[in-house]
């Protein structure tokens, strides 16, 4: 599996690339050729303004112009599903949160236009405002199929299940009152597979997401023929899947500070120190092979320096951050090394 870990100037974060697909490998090679998009569902603390501002940092170094869509349209299906609200009531907490999401990446936006950042390149959007006719029109398709493929429609249900079991369990839904509750909660998958569909047309060639979706690669793969024919799945699309990280010092500084678990604390700071004092020594004996990061502030911070792995050595030329995009390697791993 190729990966690639890159330092996100200035954001304290790392960002690992991991399996980029179809057209998402040109899009690395190319810098700021192709548009990328990525969409922020609901009640996920990983979508908090600091990873946020990471995938706006990566971005501007990797895309021409980057769409991210905020949900405040398709979480109303589990809203309803499994937490007892009215459509109603399910449709203005899905646009209520949605709303308060957008206000939180606006102000990441603003941010990085102080920081000189090409914000422009970067809109928000909320996920409701782009369904129009062409995804309707993909809507019925995509559930004409659920409703007749059985192979489509196993795939659908397990992909779901792994997403929704912990919440359907909560719920206390049992027998047929689940199956109910499921098959409305299969219309947020089924309508943002249909959204994903369309992107292509908009000018959005290149997915990103802290995660993959095995339905969506069977659709683009051509798994389920007649649907992959009737969808007429663009081949100018591309995903990657994109996690950001703590650096492992910041993770355990986090770690540490936690009230909730002090008792662990005094065993962990032995073994930091353990780790540390074997990583020196690692690093002595192995001419420096291993993994270390320091960071310079000023112009310093915009220059990419040797990546090594072992033996074999990445060359970059410059680190991304909305002002220039590195040339990025085929290593299998990267640890960065920047004195």
């Amino acid at each position: 599996m190729i990966e690639h870990i890159i330092l996100a100037d200035g954001a304290n974060k790392i960002v690992h690339v991991k399996r980029p697909q179809w057209l998402a490998n040109q899009a690395l090679e190319k810098p700021k050729s192709y548009n990328g998009f990525m969409g922020v569902s609901q009640g996920k603390p990983y979508f908090s303004k600091d990873n946020i501002e990471a995938y706006f940092r990566f971005a501007l170094g990797h895309f021409d112009k980057f769409l991210l869509i905020v949900d405040d349209w398709l979480a109303q299906h589990n809203y309803a599903a499994f937490r007892g609200l009215s459509d109603e009531q399910a449709l203005q907490k899905a646009r209520f949160e949605g709303q308060k999401n957008i206000r939180a990446f606006e102000s990441v936006k603003r941010k990085l236009q102080q920081e000189n950042y090409e914000v422009d390149r970067i809109r928000i959007a909320s996920l409701s405002e782009l369904i129009d006719e062409q995804v309707r029109q993909r809507i019925e398709i995509i559930e004409r199929h659920y409703q007749q493929d059985p192979k489509f429609r196993k795939d659908a249900r397990a992909w779901l299940w792994k997403y929704i079991k912990n919440e359907a369990r909560e719920s206390g839904l049992q027998g047929e009152a689940l199956e109910v509750a499921v098959d409305r909660s299969i219309k947020y998958l089924i309508q943002e597979l249909a959204l994903l569909n369309t992107m292509p047309e908009r000018g959005y060639q290149v997915e990103t997401y802290p995660g993959s979706n095995s339905v969506q690669k069977n659709i683009f793969e051509g798994k389920y023929t007649e649907l992959g024919r009737e969808l007429n799945f663009s081949r100018d699309y591309g995903f990657m899947e994109v996690n950001v990280t703590d650096p492992l010092l910041v993770r355990l500084s986090k770690y540490l500070a936690d009230p909730g678990k002090q008792a662990r604390r005094k065993m962990l700071e032995t073994l930091h120190v353990s780790l540390v004092m074997a990583g020196l020594l690692g690093m002595g004996m192995l001419g420096g092979i291993g993994v270390y990061a320091s960071f310079k502030e000023g112009a310093e911070r915009n220059k990419w320096h040797k990546i090594q792995y072992g033996t074999e050595v990445c060359n970059h030329e410059k680190i991304f951050g909305g002002r220039a995009g590195p040339t990025v390697s085929t290593c299998y791993s990267q640890f960065i090394k920047r004195p």
